[in-house]
């Protein structure tokens, strides 16, 4: 169930069906861009998954998406505030070079912090013949600033973008959510502030809901950051659904630039966000409940496992300090299903891809 191969269900594709208040809103807002947002605690990947779609989108080596993006119009802002008169254009191609050298984001402060808002440009329809836009939306936020509630003086900036979200990501680690037994001291500590961290994210967004009085549907994805993690108990997902990207992306991505795989791709993540359901299920009080404090009246998430840049390697890097030529000598990161959200929503929400 966990092959990470594209092979040929037994059965038809089973295609996320959207429920009765997503096709609704669908139908509602058909002509509008379709609004994702990604948030998460500190220290989640969640930068890293913003610097990866961009690099997807917009790179020679770029994913599944390859077939249905026009890559010259993706464009990039960021700013201090979502204000659209405060967001400058960011050069993309000197963004997608620093992911390149497995250069990180600065660490953000509460001085510091940045709006980043990624515009991708759809081909829909079942001819593709149509035109819509994702907007991705990431308040690079600092540590400090993630535990104010959305009354506090960033309340314009958490309703500007993430109130009107259709799809919304939360970030957590896979290794945080099934931690192997043999974790260090540090390890539990870090876990345990990754939990607080990510369960104060969700109630900063339900929050912002309740006093909004906001009741329409989001749909939400579960993202299970640094999915390549040794951290992690789950050994099984990780030898089969996540290194065999990593050690062959071009198998795999000539695959995934058809029809054909794109479907079958969509078949297999649809099967390992089921295995991962019931083990949520089965995990310990305090992680079990997870999926169910994602349904904002959208259905349960969809559980995705994905690396968005290998954290061995950037380890190393930073311990052995690493030059740039030495970084870029190495060759780029490979990012693992960092795509599969965008798959998954447009699928349900436009037919993009079918």
């Amino acid at each position: 169930m966990l092959r990470p191969e594209l092979r040929t269900p037994r059965e038809s594709v089973l295609e996320p069906q959207p429920t009765a208040q997503v096709r609704a809103r669908v139908r509602e807002d058909d002509h509008l861009p379709l609004k994702f947002g990604i948030v998460g605690g500190k220290g989640v990947g969640k930068s890293y998954l913003l610097q990866s779609l961009v690099y997807q989108s917009y790179g020679e080596h770029a994913g599944a998406l390859t077939p249905y993006l026009d890559r010259s119009k993706v464009s990039l802002s960021a700013g201090a505030f979502r204000d659209a008169e405060e967001q400058d254009r960011e050069n993309v191609v000197a963004f997608v070079r620093n992911y390149e050298a497995w250069q990180r984001l600065g660490q953000t402060l509460l001085l510091n912090q940045r709006w980043y808002r990624l515009e991708l440009p759809f081909r829909t329809g079942i001819l593709g013949r149509n035109r819509s836009t994702v907007e991705i939306e990431l308040f690079d936020g600092s540590g400090e600033g993630l535990f104010e509630p959305p009354r506090s003086k960033n309340a314009a900036t958490w309703r500007e973008a993430y109130l009107d979200a259709g799809v919304m990501v939360f970030c957590l680690p896979l290794w945080v959510a099934f931690p192997s037994t043999d974790i260090s001291d540090q390890d539990v500590e870090k876990r345990d502030e990754a939990l607080q961290g990510f369960a104060q994210t969700v109630e900063n967004f339900r929050d912002l809901r309740r006093l909004n009085r906001q009741n329409r549907p989001v749909r939400t994805i579960l993202a299970l950051t640094m999915a390549d993690d040794s951290r992690s108990s789950l050994a099984n997902l990780r030898g089969r659904w996540v290194e065999p990207y990593m050690r062959t992306p071009g198998r795999y991505l000539r695959k995934l630039r058809t029809q054909g795989g794109v479907m079958r791709y969509l078949n297999n993540a649809r099967q390992v966000s089921d295995f991962l359901a019931e083990a949520f299920a089965g995990a310990r009080q305090g992680v079990s409940g997870i999926p169910k404090q994602l349904n904002f009246n959208g259905g349960a998430p969809w559980i995705v496992p994905m690396s968005a840049i290998e954290g061995k390697v950037l380890d190393r890097f930073e311990k052995e300090k690493a030059s740039w030529v030495e970084r870029r000598k190495f060759g780029d990161p490979v990012p693992v299903h960092v795509e599969l959200p965008l798959l998954m929503a447009f699928c349900e929400y436009h037919n993009a891809l079918l």
